[in-house]
């Protein structure tokens, strides 16, 4: 709670002007937060180990796809863990046909150089919050079957 004192007259202030209320600290924030939905992955969805590479860099970013988006066929050199934020989508593993569909507020952990694909399903987009782990210098981490 804050201790909000009224407004008051600065000594050094001319008579028209009034200074602002003033807000003292509150009660302190907790000195450790307290972590909700942790989620810890050693393994792809496929069921790869996972390995970082050191030295690496993390590239952050969004994507979104249409209902009824068809990604082409591609593959991921290095991780790349997704996490969806709103729709569903399949992931398809190229090579076997093995799918999962992931829904909003789950966790994506990719196939690592393994050809898939992914469908939007349902009739909402799909909105995905995406970290590529990858050596320095790297800009992309997705590779195409067929480059466009």
């Amino acid at each position: 709670m804050f201790d909000i004192q009224p407004p008051a007259q600065h000594p050094a202030a001319p008579a028209h002007v009034v200074c602002c209320p003033v807000a003292s600290r509150a009660e302190a924030a907790p000195a450790h937060p307290t972590p909700m939905n942790v989620e810890r992955f050693d393994q792809t969805w496929t069921r790869q180990p996972l390995t970082f590479p050191n030295p690496g860099q993390v590239i952050s970013f969004q994507l979104t796809l249409q209902p009824g988006q068809v990604l082409p066929v591609h593959k991921h050199p290095h991780p790349r863990i997704g996490k969806v934020l709103q729709g569903e989508i399949r992931v398809v593993q190229t090579s076997t046909g093995i799918h999962r569909d992931f829904k909003a507020g789950e966790t994506i952990v990719e196939s690592i150089n393994d050809f898939h694909h992914g469908e939007v399903r349902g009739r909402e987009p799909v909105i995905l919050e995406v970290r590529d782990h990858v050596p320095p210098g790297v800009q992309s981490n997705t590779e195409y079957r067929d480059p466009p």
